[in-house]
C-alpha cells in the first residue's frame, strides 16, 4: 500500500513538475514553438499570402473606378442563408461578408490614377438566432489581419463574439498567445484560403463586368450594319 501511495505521489510530482515547466513567471501559459515541418508549411503559406494580396491589389482599381469603395473600404456580402439545428428545429441566419482596408492618395494631377494601398482584411461570419421569443443567441467570429500591407502573416487574429442572453464573451486570439502551435498554422492557413475566396470573388464580378462590355459592343457593331 505505502508503495503504491508512494508511486502515485511520484506521478503527481511529476505531472506538477511538467506544468510548472509550461508556465511563464507571470502565471501564463508558455506558447509552444513550431517543428520544421510547421514553420516549412508557414513559409509557403507566407508566398501564397503574399501572392495573393498582391493580386488583390492588381483588382482594386476597377472596384475604385467603379466607386465600390467606400470610405477607404471595399466591403462584400457573400453569402445570407438559413440554417436550421435538428432535432429542435432551431433556425439560425448565417451572414458572412469580407472588407479590405486600404489608404487611397491621389495626387495634385486630377487625372492622375488613384494609388491604393492594402492595409488591413477582415472576415467577418455572424449566426444570429431567429424567432420573435428564441432569446438573444448571436455568435460573431472574424478573421483579421490587420497588417495586410507588410509581408508575412504576424498581424493575422482570430475575434470571438457571443451574445447570450447571461450576456457577452469576447475573445481574442493572435499568433502570439495562442499555446498550440497547430492551432496558430491553422489560423494562417484558414486566413489564406479566405483571401483567396475573396480574390476569386472580386475577380469574377471582374469577369462578368468585361463579358457584359463585350456583348453590349458586339451588339452595338451589328446595329452598325
Amino acid at each position: 500500500m505505502a508503495k503504491i501511495l508512494f508511486l502515485i505521489i511520484s506521478a503527481i510530482s511529476l505531472v506538477s513538475g511538467i506544468h510548472a515547466t509550461e508556465l511563464n513567471v507571470d502565471g501564463s501559459f508558455k506558447i509552444k514553438p513550431y517543428s520544421q515541418k510547421q514553420l516549412s508549411d508557414l513559409e509557403l503559406l507566407s508566398r501564397d499570402i503574399n501572392d495573393i494580396h498582391k493580386k488583390i491589389l492588381e483588382l482594386l482599381p476597377y472596384m475604385n473606378k467603379e466607386k465600390k469603395i467606400n470610405n477607404n473600404q471595399y466591403l462584400k456580402e457573400t453569402s445570407a442563408l438559413k440554417d436550421i439545428q435538428r432535432p429542435y428545429n432551431i433556425q439560425f441566419m448565417i451572414n458572412e461578408n469580407f472588407a479590405v482596408g486600404l489608404n487611397l492618395e491621389k495626387g495634385s494631377d486630377p487625372k492622375a490614377a488613384t494609388s491604393i494601398k492594402l492595409e488591413s482584411m477582415r472576415f467577418t461570419r455572424r449566426r444570429s438566432r431567429l424567432g420573435k421569443y428564441s432569446g438573444e443567441d448571436t455568435t460573431i467570429q472574424e478573421i483579421i489581419n490587420t497588417s495586410a500591407g507588410k509581408v508575412g502573416y504576424d498581424g493575422i487574429e482570430l475575434r470571438i463574439k457571443r451574445t447570450r442572453e447571461s450576456g457577452v464573451e469576447e475573445k481574442k486570439y493572435t499568433l502570439l498567445n495562442m499555446v498550440d502551435p497547430k492551432e496558430r498554422v491553422k489560423l494562417v492557413r484558414s486566413y489564406r484560403d479566405s483571401i483567396d475566396a475573396a480574390m476569386r470573388y472580386m475577380d469574377k464580378i471582374i469577369e462578368s463586368a468585361e463579358d457584359q462590355e463585350l456583348i453590349e459592343a458586339a451588339k452595338t457593331i451589328r446595329e452598325l450594319r
